[in-house]
């Protein structure tokens, strides 16, 4: 993972940055390369915010968000976003629109796919550990299953939304060296009802 220093401030109160246009609106269909990608973001870190990527899209180099496709803050909540469809990555985890950023290369990150036409849920992404320049803390990024608490959030929030397009569950691919969703279940259930609670608050949706 590269970190680079970065000084730009482009944080929409840790939501979505610079993306309502890709929040999900009953009045705004979705285009015939264009999927629903519904997640849940959880961070255990310094981190604030994660940036996206569509595959194939360099995430390291100075103009590298030019190419991203938007960011998702650590306080969002449950979320369904328009999307194109293919496959996408986390590429930049992001302490603060002023502090410093870690670029991760599409080989070493996490990734999803997004379906045209199609409701995708991947998960709840986690963010776990200390983040910094030097690179030495033990950190990953993984993905928690939380589906039935997600759905039922988006039925009661945006029932049009299920009424409208097929709902699968394709759970990202967690980064390499993270645990996978089914080991992460096992920590947390061995963890204990309060650990899991306070690891997993209830989700919102906004």
């Amino acid at each position: 993972m590269k970190w680079t220093s970065i000084a730009v401030a482009t944080l929409c109160a840790l939501l979505i940055n610079g993306c309502t246009s890709y929040v999900a609106k009953p009045d705004i269909p979705l285009a015939p390369d264009e999927g629903m990608v519904v997640m849940s973001m959880n961070c255990q870190s310094n981190i604030n915010y994660i940036t996206l990527f569509p595959s194939g899209a360099d995430s390291r180099g100075a103009f590298a968000e030019r190419h991203s496709d938007f960011d998702v803050g650590c306080k969002t909540g449950l979320v369904s976003l328009r999307m194109k469809a293919g496959r996408h990555y986390v590429g930049h985890l992001t302490e603060h629109g002023y502090g410093f950023m870690g670029s991760v290369k599409e080989d070493d990150a996490l990734g999803f796919d997004v379906q045209s036409g199609v409701i995708t849920y991947i998960g709840e992404i986690i963010v776990f550990g200390l983040y910094s320049h030097t690179g030495n803390s033990d950190r990953w990024v993984s993905v928690r299953n939380r589906e039935a608490e997600s759905r039922r959030l988006l039925e009661e929030k945006q029932g049009w939304l299920l009424a409208r397009y097929p709902f699968r569950r394709q759970l990202a691919v967690p980064a390499q060296g993270a645990p996978s969703s089914d080991a992460l279940e096992e920590e947390l259930r061995a963890c204990g009802e309060k650990c899991n609670a306070y690891l997993a608050p209830p989700l919102q949706m906004r």
